[in-house]
């Protein structure tokens, strides 16, 4: 694990969602729908979202559908390069902030219509598999934050992960997610590991592997 270089472009990107993100998920996610956090979490996904441009995203673990807006705003909004969207929630309904549907909604309508967001209501500990679909270019795990739950979340996503794609998981400065994201990579070594440190830490694991391969490290050889 190394961490995010000062130089890194997605620093710079999410220096700039600071003024720009704002009034844009304000009319999208209203608070209900927000963790309550300090200014410094949103901005990353949108940051993510113009960084790296995804294709094709897969988000477990869904609260109310502010991160994952956040990083379609991020691509471009309706003009975003994103053309699918799957969200997973493996977490009790209770624990939600608004219903699966509602959060996919705001995915859509933060890209303009371009595409609608699949809403898969799934407890992922379940799931020997992920649902049919694409490969992903960039894979969201913020759900059940026990070791054992998330090194499952990581297992069942890597076989669809796209060539040169990214996972993030969230919530790494938890003991039980650091261990299970080391215990993950440890088995996985071709895997690049990067630490953003966000208020509550995220990994980056990048399928290539390779510094000058990775977006997020451009210009920082």
């Amino acid at each position: 694990m190394r961490p995010l270089p000062d130089a890194s472009p997605l620093r710079a990107a999410k220096a700039a969602a600071v003024e720009t993100l704002a009034p844009l998920l304000n009319a999208i996610v209203p608070q209900e729908g927000r963790i309550a956090t300090p200014g410094d979490y949103y901005e990353w996904y949108f940051a993510y979202g113009e960084v790296l441009r995804p294709k094709t995203v897969l988000e477990i673990g869904v609260l109310g559908g502010g991160s994952a807006a956040s990083l379609v705003l991020g691509a471009g909004g309706e003009n975003c390069s994103i053309e699918h969207f799957d969200l997973i929630d493996n977490e009790s309904h209770d624990q939600q902030a608004v219903p699966l549907a509602l959060a996919a909604s705001r995915v859509t309508r933060a890209a303009g219509g371009k595409f609608r967001a699949n809403a898969y209501l799934l407890d992922s500990q379940r799931l020997r598999a992920l649902p049919d679909g694409p490969l992903y270019d960039l894979i969201s795990i913020d759900g059940d934050h026990r070791t054992g739950p998330c090194f499952h979340d990581l297992r069942i996503s890597l076989p669809r992960l796209a060539p040169g794609g990214h996972i993030l998981c969230d919530d790494a400065q938890w003991d039980w997610v650091k261990w299970a994201v080391d215990d993950f990579v440890a088995e996985h070594a071709w895997l690049d590991d990067l630490f953003v440190a966000t208020h509550t830490g995220t990994r980056v694991l990048h399928s290539m592997g390779h510094i000058g391969e990775c977006p997020l490290l451009e210009g920082c050889r």
